[in-house]
């Protein structure tokens, strides 16, 4: 038996490649938790979009008389232009996909 011809792992080779292995699985962790997070503002940056789209809207049928404020959304805060909205607010105005987890104020 000679010990000089086997050709097995040695340890520095195994350490190397348990290195390798969690840094491979480090850095695809951290792509993918980047992308739910990027996921996730794309959502409410669309939400937000939407919600801005039917305000204006609403802002160009009170310019042209359509509507006048009794047919506004949202309750109005003191003397400003600024509404409050609820996510019943929301759901009123056609944007049930808009989830507004707190309230939301729109200047009309």
């Amino acid at each position: 038996m000679n010990i000089k011809n086997d050709k097995g792992m040695t340890l520095v080779v195994l350490a190397i490649t348990v290195i390798l292995l969690v840094i491979l699985a480090y850095v695809t962790i951290d792509i993918g938790i980047n992308m739910g997070e990027s996921a996730k503002f794309e959502s409410i940056k669309t939400n937000m979009l939407l919600i801005q789209s039917k305000c204006e809207v609403i802002a160009n049928e009170k310019e042209i008389g359509e509507i006048d404020e009794s047919g506004f959304y949202g309750e109005k805060q003191g003397d400003t232009e600024w509404y409050k909205l609820s996510q019943g607010d929301l759901n009123d105005m056609g944007l049930e996909k808009a989830d507004a987890k707190d309230r939301l104020l729109r200047k009309l």
